[in-house]
């Protein structure tokens, strides 16, 4: 799939084929993968090794799309790619733009007005920033999903000694989601890429947000086990709107 900046790939599953106009297309965005090679090098393909949200997406019986990020899939060489991209503008405003302009695209192809949106670690960042960047009169945003991810982005690349990723956004920095949009953050207590404790002050401060921290679960480990009981705790949420709104 081509917008005017990127092009995407994109998997879908089965149940797509059965259009129900009330029904949420469920769309999955993987991490940020491998940008750089032991902190040094940038990747020649930064698409991650072990696909967390594919894997989650093989369990939803609700209609899905894992929807690749630019210049990630075997896309690195398209003419409108540069390391940037998947470097230190990972999440820079012509990143979400697109993957904005994908997912409307998708749902005109697809035939669903309303999304949820389901980001682990960096696919987070960007689901959060999609959702804000929506307009929710053309495409409803239902439902945000992060997990494991690095929600304030300063905060996780200062913790790690990180350059602040400059060209980025940064979701902490931006107006809350409205109190609609049922927004679930879930973090492993193990996790040493994303600790959770770094995002206190942001949980904090936004309102009608959940977070749910799993004593053994680690960055990639081990959500396949609770999937199937948050795709029912959001779709359940009492914030959710009716389907006849």
């Amino acid at each position: 799939m081509k917008t005017e900046l990127f092009s995407h790939v994109y998997y879908s599953n089965d149940a797509v084929n059965d259009i129900d106009s009330e029904q949420t297309l469920h769309i999955y965005l993987e991490g940020d993968g491998t940008p750089w090679i032991n902190g040094k090098w940038v990747a020649t393909d930064p698409t991650p090794r072990k696909a967390v949200m594919l894997e989650l997406m093989r369990l939803d019986h609700s209609p899905a799309v894992l929807l690749g990020r630019p210049c990630y899939h075997g896309k690195t060489d398209d003419s409108n790619c540069h390391v940037n991209d998947w470097t230190m503008g990972r999440y820079s405003p012509k990143i979400v733009a697109s993957m904005v302009h994908a997912i409307k695209a998708l749902q005109l192809e697809l035939g669903f007005s309303k999304i949820a949106l389901f980001g682990h670690s960096g696919g987070g960042v960007l689901s959060l920033l999609i959702a804000n960047s929506i307009n929710q009169q053309t495409s409803r945003v239902t439902t945000v999903v992060t997990l494991a991810s690095n929600i304030d982005t300063d905060a996780w690349a200062a913790s790690h000694g990180y350059l602040p990723l400059q060209g980025s956004l940064n979701p902490a920095l931006l107006p809350a989601l409205p109190s609609s949009i049922v927004t679930l953050h879930l973090f492993g207590e193990i996790d040493k890429v994303v600790n959770v404790n770094l995002f206190k002050d942001y949980l904090s401060s936004r309102q009608n947000v959940e977070t749910i921290v799993y004593d053994d679960f680690d960055h990639n480990c081990c959500w396949g086990k609770v999937w199937l009981e948050i795709l029912e705790r959001v779709q359940n949420s009492p914030r959710r709107p009716p389907v006849n709104e």
